[in-house]
């Protein structure tokens, strides 16, 4: 019995056009009947089909299914094969930790406007940081464009984190002036093997005074943002030990406003 190659596209539910490619790679190879225009296939192509499936299943390339089917041998086929179960290992390792990544950032935004105005103590992990522009509250200087480590990094969200930086000298002075970072994990930075320069910075591992600010607005944003939280740390009987973190988290539009939620995290020492 012969196929039509409407036929087997339906038997197998695969686009006419990638039989076509498989026939161009002689991989199958049909037979035009008789006093006929048609072209048919035969069973033994159907499970060469059947074959290009399974491989097509292993995440391989019709360019690579087609050197496996005509030419490959037992240990290029091994090869192909480790090949692809590493990638797709890699790729679990990456979503299982963007699924942790995310659902922690769905606790933070499930509490969001409740944590305003109260106050936690955490810990966290040592981070490295690399200062991309300055500010004076909302207006904003240029960024640094000699460092090739900005665009870099940035393909690395949401493990890299926008986070900008105030110093308790310029908050008592006054001084409404910021600098703003991409900020991450050092566990993330040598998962993905991060580029490191001479402009990234550490921040140790360091206990935290934490609260959500909202800066609203452009226009908005003011160091003066940071005086509950700093008042409250000061009344607590502990010592600012270093920059003032804001931690961007989220921007919304609520009833016909415009939000920015920050994680203030404050460092201390007693």
């Amino acid at each position: 019995m012969g196929y039509k190659i409407g036929d087997v596209s339906k038997l197998l539910n695969m686009p006419v056009e990638t039989i076509r490619y498989y026939e161009t790679k002689n991989i199958i190879r049909p037979y035009r009947l008789e006093n006929s225009k048609y072209r048919v296939y035969e069973t033994w192509d159907i499970f060469y089909l059947m074959q290009c499936m399974k491989y097509k299943s292993f995440n391989l390339s019709l360019e690579e299914i087609a050197q496996v089917i005509n030419n490959g041998s037992l240990q290029y086929i091994l090869d192909k094969i480790n090949e692809k179960d590493l990638e797709i290992r890699e790729k679990i390792s990456h979503d299982t930790l963007l699924a942790e990544k995310l659902e922690e950032l769905i606790k933070k935004l499930e509490t969001i406007t409740l944590n305003q105005g109260n106050y936690w103590i955490q810990k966290l992990p040592e981070r490295y940081y690399l200062y991309c522009v300055e500010s004076d509250g909302d207006s904003y200087n240029d960024f640094d464009l000699s460092n090739p480590l900005f665009s870099q990094w940035l393909q690395y969200y949401p493990f890299v984190t926008a986070c900008k930086h105030t110093s308790i000298h310029d908050f008592y002075n006054y001084l409404n002036r910021e600098k703003w970072s991409l900020t991450i994990e050092k566990k993330y930075a040598e998962i993905f093997k991060l580029a490191i320069n001479e402009y990234v910075k550490i921040l140790p591992e360091q206990v935290y005074i934490t609260t959500i600010v909202n800066a609203g607005e452009k226009g908005e944003l003011s160091v003066q943002l940071l005086e509950p939280a700093i008042s409250y740390t000061e009344s607590k009987g502990y010592k600012i030990s270093g920059d003032i973190l804001g931690e961007l988290l989220v921007r919304t539009h609520e009833s016909g406003k415009y939000h920015r939620f920050f994680e203030l995290m404050i460092p201390i020492q007693k």
